[in-house]
C-alpha cells in the first residue's frame, strides 16, 4: 500500500515556498483567479497572524526536514482541492464540507484539524498568483499512485454540485500535466467517481 504523508497532530506548519508561488504561468484560456478569490475566506489581519504563528511554531518545534516537507505536501494537496472547489466561482458549503471530509480521510485528521487545514489552504490560495507552487509540492512529495489518488479526489470536488463544467476540466488538465499524471489515468479516475455517484459517463 502506498504510504501517504505523515499526519502531524496539533499545529499545521506552513512552508513559505508554498505560499510564495512562482510567477504566473501563461494559461490559455486564463483562469480567472480574481473571480475565484471572491469565494474564499477574506484575508484579514487575524488570518495573517494565524499563519505567522503556525510558521513560528514550525521553527520552534525544530521538526525534521521530512516532517516539514510532509506538511508542505499536505497543504498543497488541500490547496488544490480548494482550487477545484472555487474555480467555477461558487465555493459553496457542500464543497467545503466535502474537502474537509477528504482531508480527514486522507490524513487521519479530526474534524477541527481538517477545518483548520482547509482554512489555511484557502488563505494560501488567496495569496498565490497561480497553482504552480502547489502542484510542484505535490509533484515532489507524492508517489505516482498518490498523485492519481489526488486527481480522483479533485474530480470528487468538481462533482460536488453535480455539474462538470469546461473550466473545471481545463483546470484538471493543467494540473495533471504539471504533476505528470496521464490523460488516461485522469479519465479513469473521473469514471470511478462518476460510477460511485451514479453519474452518466461521457
Amino acid at each position: 500500500m502506498e504510504r501517504r504523508p505523515q499526519t502531524a497532530r496539533g499545529v499545521f506548519h506552513l512552508c513559505e515556498p508554498v505560499i510564495r508561488c512562482a510567477p504566473a504561468l501563461s494559461l490559455n484560456p486564463p483562469i480567472n483567479y480574481n473571480r475565484t478569490k471572491l469565494c474564499f475566506v477574506p484575508i484579514c489581519a487575524s488570518m495573517l497572524d494565524r499563519i505567522k504563528q503556525w510558521m513560528t511554531a514550525a521553527k520552534d518545534d525544530a521538526a525534521p526536514s521530512e516532517d516539514a516537507a510532509a506538511e508542505e505536501t499536505r497543504l498543497a494537496f488541500a490547496a488544490l482541492l480548494v482550487e477545484a472547489g472555487g474555480i467555477d466561482g461558487d465555493y459553496a458549503d457542500e464543497e467545503k464540507a466535502l474537502i474537509c471530509g477528504i482531508l480527514a480521510s486522507e490524513f487521519e485528521l479530526s474534524d477541527s484539524q481538517a477545518i483548520a487545514l482547509r482554512e489555511t489552504a484557502e488563505a494560501a490560495v488567496n495569496n498565490a498568483n497561480d497553482h504552480y507552487g502547489f502542484s510542484k509540492a505535490v509533484k515532489e512529495g507524492l508517489s505516482h499512485a498518490e498523485k492519481v489518488n489526488l486527481v480522483e479526489r479533485l474530480w470528487e470536488v468538481v462533482y460536488a454540485d453535480g455539474v462538470r463544467e469546461a473550466h473545471e476540466d481545463y483546470l484538471i488538465r493543467r494540473l495533471i500535466g504539471l504533476i505528470y499524471v496521464s490523460d488516461q489515468e485522469s479519465g479513469a479516475a473521473r469514471r470511478r467517481v462518476e460510477g460511485r455517484l451514479g453519474i452518466q459517463k461521457n
